[in-house]
């Protein structure tokens, strides 16, 4: 009888050791499916990652042209601003040449108009 205790019991082991590695073998199965689940995941992250990274350095070089040109448009405004001062000095100093013209010129004027009134005015004879 004691045997047939020991079988049963042998027996009932046996049973709950099938048990165990029936649920380990699942448990396996089911970690196995989830790494194939977080490698997919992993890699769709990894090219979602890599798209961003693309678009994020397509606007990168999008701003940073549109900064290039930017910089080149204020570097020549820059330039036309240096060349108008230019030529306001030139304007200012014709200008001024101008007046010194037509200060000459005026003067001229009246010289030649003053000789004109002498010459037409005979001169009173001196006693």
């Amino acid at each position: 009888t004691k045997v047939g205790s020991l079988e049963k019991m042998l027996g009932a082991l046996e049973n709950d050791t099938r048990e165990v590695a029936k649920g380990f073998s699942q448990t396996v199965g089911s970690l196995r499916d989830l790494i194939m689940q977080l490698e997919v995941v992993t890699v769709k992250n990894m090219e979602v990652l890599a798209q961003s990274s693309m678009e994020a350095r397509s606007t990168i070089e999008r701003v940073t042209n549109k900064a290039r040109i930017l910089v080149d448009g204020i570097c020549s405004i820059s330039e036309d601003v240096k060349s108008i001062g230019v030529l306001e000095n030139k304007i200012r100093s014709v200008g001024s040449n101008l007046t010194i013209l037509e200060s000459l010129v005026n003067r001229s004027i009246k010289e030649t108009e003053a000789k004109k009134k002498s010459q037409l005015t005979p001169e009173k004879p001196k006693r």
